[in-house]
This record gives C-alpha cells, structure tokens and sequence, in this order.
C-alpha cells in the first residue's frame, strides 16, 4: 500500500469522525447548529491551521542549496546503478 493510498484513507476516516463528532446527520434536511459548525470549522480553520504548522516546519528545515545538490548527487548515483 502506497503511502499516498494510506494519507488518502486516514484523511477519509478522520473526516468521518469529526463530522460523527459534531453530531453531521446525513440523513437530516437541515443540521444541527453544532453540525454546521463543524463543517465550517473543517473547510476554513481547520485547513488554515494546518498550513500555519506547515510553513513553521518548512522554516525550520534545514534546506540549503549545498544540501539539495547533495542530494540530487545521491539520487543520480542511485539511478545510475539502479538502486
């Protein structure tokens, strides 16, 4: 299982739960105000937060142009041999 399949299928389920959580009825005509706030607060703090954590991380890894030829060097040693 790749690992793109496996985020794909956490994600699937951890939406799930959350709209389980604020109490989302796929069968109601109307939700609930807390339903409805879970929604929102899934399409727009929720994303927002993450991509907040994400540039922090991405400030704080140590990415130099030395390093990425590095590792283009390492990788291109590795396609040639065939590993």
């Amino acid at each position: 299982m790749g690992s793109g399949l496996a985020a794909n299928m956490i994600g699937a389920a951890l939406s799930g739960w959350l709209l389980a959580w604020f109490g989302y009825d796929q069968t109601a005509a109307v939700q609930s105000d807390s339903a409805i706030f879970g929604v929102c607060l899934m399409l727009s703090w929720l994303p927002a937060i993450s991509c907040v954590l994400a540039v922090v991380g991405m400030t704080f890894y140590p990415l130099s142009e030395k390093c990425v030829k590095e590792i283009a060097e390492e990788l291109e040693k590795l396609r040639i041999f065939g590993h």
